[in-house]
């Protein structure tokens, strides 16, 4: 009997957006690929509201402002770079296996998507 074929399971290097009028790509090339710089674990709750303004933000196709809702409990924060030097960061919910993914990932390239309505 041949061996089972070897499955690879892997997460796409893109992180996906509901929107691209966040207040923090004000500066940042969204067209162009980021490279992730950091991983960082936080619970939802104990961040600070400054932080939750800034990381959720966005303007609407009506010109409101409005915040998008962050997951609760544990969740993964990036901090990303394009390439003229714009920072800035992206709150995940926490699963192990993402987690894993964007520790592995560190220094890698990703690029933004606008396409779906999940997070990644």
């Amino acid at each position: 009997m041949p061996p089972a074929p070897l499955q690879i399971l892997f997460l796409k290097m893109d992180i996906r957006f509901t929107h691209n009028s966040y207040l923090k790509f004000t500066n940042i090339e969204i067209d162009r690929r980021m490279r992730l710089l950091e991983v960082f674990i936080a619970y939802s709750s104990k961040l600070s509201e400054e932080f939750v303004e800034y990381d959720t933000s966005f303007i609407s196709g009506d010109g409101s402002k409005h915040n998008y809702p962050l997951p609760k409990g544990k969740v993964i924060i990036l901090l990303l770079i394009d390439p003229c030097g714009g920072v800035f960061t992206t709150v995940r919910r926490f699963t192990e296996r993402k987690y894993e993914h964007y520790m592995n990932s560190r220094g890698k390239e990703f690029c933004l998507d606008f396409s779906g309505n999940d997070e990644s």
